[in-house]
């Protein structure tokens, strides 16, 4: 008889178990061997919070800042955050509206400061071993009545301040020109030909009437002159000699300075020299 085999090869239904025991092993977990980070920013959400007494109202914008880290994926991260993010929005929106009424209206920058202060520090969770951050970002805005009425104010505060540096240049201006026509008169004007001069330097076609009327003027000047020294002539049997030649040389001069001719100088002796006034005078 022969001997019986020690061993036996595996059969098709065993080797068929162990396949099938291989294929329904449960499969293990990945594995995060560091924490993984992500960051998320949310679109800015909106609401209109009262203000100081209640008459007016601020508008309030305010952004979050996510951070999530935690030994998962990605999208578990954000899911966590998904998770806090309208609870973090009421808490916030509480305590902007408790500040908000503590400001006027028209300071809406007083406001958005004072909050920022209260909010803008970073908050701390931990959820499902998840670590989150968030930090809110706030701006304020004025009510549009408060708005308009300001934009009228300052409408009026620069057309104000512009009227102010309108005169101030304006005043410049006519010192210039004061100054300029000062000294054209007071250079030009004592010399009788300056006025038909200035006529001429402002309308030059006038030529022909200019020259017409300035030699009338030099004639009626003429006339006036030998009527005077004929009125001097009769009257001095009634005057005294002194009187005579002071008067007479007075009107004399003065008529020639009138008409723009030169004065003689007095002589030696001259009752009108500074020697002959002295001796007058004595």
């Amino acid at each position: 008889m022969s001997a019986a085999p020690t061993g036996r090869a595996p059969s098709r239904q065993g080797r068929f178990t162990r396949f099938m025991e291989w294929l329904g092993s449960p499969v293990s977990s990945p594995s995060y061997p560091e924490p993984v980070n992500t960051r998320v920013i949310d679109p800015p959400f909106s609401f209109d919070t009262p203000a100081l007494n209640d008459g007016f109202a601020f508008t309030v914008s305010i952004r979050l800042h996510w951070s999530a880290t935690g030994e998962c994926s990605r999208s578990a991260l954000r899911t966590a955050i998904d998770g806090q993010r309208e609870a973090s929005r009421w808490h916030i929106s509480d305590t902007v509206r408790r500040v908000a009424r503590e400001h006027a209206p028209h300071l809406p920058h007083r406001a958005e400061a004072r909050i920022n202060e209260r909010i803008k520090g970073v908050r701390l969770f931990t959820v499902d071993g998840v670590q989150l951050e968030c930090t809110a970002y706030l701006r304020v805005e004025a009510a549009q009545p408060i708005v308009r009425q300001q934009q009228e104010m300052w409408q009026q505060r620069l057309a104000d301040q512009e009227a102010h540096e309108t005169a101030k240049v304006n005043v410049e201006r006519m010192n210039e020109l004061r100054e300029l026509w000062r000294d054209f008169l007071s250079e030009g004007m004592t010399h009788w030909v300056s006025p038909y001069a200035a006529r001429l330097a402002e309308n030059a076609g006038v030529m022909a009437q200019t020259s017409a009327e300035m030699v009338n003027h030099r004639n009626a000047d003429t006339e006036r002159l030998l009527t005077l020294i004929g009125q001097v002539m009769n009257a001095q049997q009634s005057t005294n000699v002194y009187e005579f030649v002071v008067s007479s040389e007075t009107v004399l001069r003065n008529t020639l300075t009138m008409m723009g001719l030169p004065v003689p100088d007095p002589g030696p002796g001259s009752l009108f020299s500074d020697s002959g006034s002295q001796h007058a005078g004595r």
